[in-house]
């Protein structure tokens, strides 16, 4: 690869990164919006979870706190 080619594909790589980190903050500002105003887990609303429901949500909440610090 020439130096050009090499500073082009850099450049698309930074793009792209910066894009997701964008969304990225979006959807931690949204999260933290909703978990402020949250009624969801109120028990007057809707039905308890089953504890596969509750196994299912937590292991989800997990992969997504790893995928966030990139570990």
């Amino acid at each position: 690869m020439e130096n050009q080619e090499v500073l082009k594909a850099i450049a698309v790589l930074s793009d792209k990164v910066s894009r997701y980190h964008e969304r990225l903050l979006a959807v931690e500002r949204d999260q933290q919006r909703h978990e402020s105003n949250c009624s969801c887990q109120s028990p007057s609303i809707g039905r308890p979870l089953t504890e596969d429901e509750r196994v299912f949500v937590q292991e989800n909440i997990a992969k997504h706190k790893v995928a966030a610090t990139g570990s």
